[in-house]
């Protein structure tokens, strides 16, 4: 069977390597880059799917608070909680893919990848950017232009059922919704932007190796060839 990652030593697993003097330097290209952005993207659509879940247990207690008013009353709130639905299903892969991808360039910036394997980072990252701004767009369209539909019996059932949705019965009524769309859209402008990034850095490491041009230039010109960095060992 063909070796698909090489460099993955124990050894390098270190509490230290999470200090702000290592975690962010300037040794290995697009390091602070990956580091700041990644985070940025797994915390934003992390914090947006809480969010879209507790939308979601909002949604599903009011309508089944409503419909116990009256046999008669039925309120649909499908659309909405299906898109919430879907970013959550997006933050999860969004974190299932650059939260491991930080650990492995923070642990083992060196290490040696086969193409699959590069490969199933890169299209697993853009698969997961498409994922997040369908989840975004249709979450904005859906609370742009949805509502609560509520069907009752006699008007007087209905304006009883109206009065439970204190927020409206428009989806962009509620402050939920609308923080929901605004973190969804800033997840995926950082999930896109973490890979273009992730994309540019595996360009950069097949061509040049992975470290940054001054420490390349460096160790060209020291003759030196080595499997971690100076930095690196000291830490």
């Amino acid at each position: 069977m063909p070796t698909l990652i090489t460099g993955l030593h124990d050894s390098e697993v270190r509490w230290s390597k999470f200090k702000n003097s290592y975690m962010y330097n300037d040794t290995y290209y697009l390091r602070r880059t990956k580091f700041v952005i990644y985070q940025c993207a797994t915390t934003a659509v992390g914090v947006c799917s809480g969010m879209a879940g507790q939308g979601i247990h909002k949604y599903n207690h009011t309508a089944t608070y409503t419909e116990s008013l009256s046999p008669t009353l039925s309120v649909t709130t499908t659309p909405i909680i299906a898109v919430l639905a879907l970013n959550i299903a997006s933050a999860g892969l969004i974190g299932t893919i650059f939260t491991p991808a930080i650990f492995f360039d923070l642990f083992w910036p060196e290490r040696w990848e086969a193409s699959r394997i590069q490969n199933a980072w890169k299209y697993a990252a853009a698969t997961s950017s498409l994922l997040q701004l369908a989840a975004a767009v249709a979450l904005t369209v859906v609370m742009g232009t949805g509502h609560v539909d509520i069907t009752a019996g006699s008007d007087a059932e209905w304006e009883l059922a109206r009065a439970v949705w204190s927020d409206g019965l428009y989806n962009y009524d509620g402050g939920l919704v609308v923080a929901t769309v605004v973190l969804s859209w800033i997840g995926a402008v950082f999930t896109v932007w973490s890979t273009v990034v992730m994309w540019m850095a595996y360009w950069h490491n097949n061509k040049y190796g992975p470290f940054n041009n001054h420490i390349a230039k460096r160790n060209e010109s020291s003759g030196v060839v080595t499997e971690e960095s100076e930095l690196a060992r000291t830490v």
